[in-house]
């Protein structure tokens, strides 16, 4: 839970790229943790690493519901990628 407040508290103060960090050690704690993957893919997001992005909201679709705007994050991050038809199936 800490390390869930900790990530949040750095993308409310817009602080993306320690967001992403705190993330990341998180998962290694707790790999299993899909809200976790879940907000690193947003800070990832919002630092437009679409990549990375992806990566982490995929980890943590296979754990956890997502949120609605997490699946915009990921939806966003497979057309900017090319991946157009898994875009659409976050989208629909």
């Amino acid at each position: 839970r800490e390390l869930l407040l900790a990530v949040a508290g750095r993308m409310g103060a817009r602080d993306y790229r320690g967001a992403v960090e705190v993330a990341a050690f998180g998962v290694t704690l707790f790999p299993f943790s899909g809200r976790l993957w879940e907000l690193g893919g947003l800070a990832g997001w919002a630092q437009d690493d679409y990549q990375s992005s992806a990566l982490c909201l995929e980890e943590a679709v296979l754990l956890t519901p997502l949120h609605p705007f997490a699946r915009v994050a990921l939806a966003d991050g497979y057309e900017t990628d090319g991946r157009t038809r898994l875009a659409k199936v976050e989208w629909d």
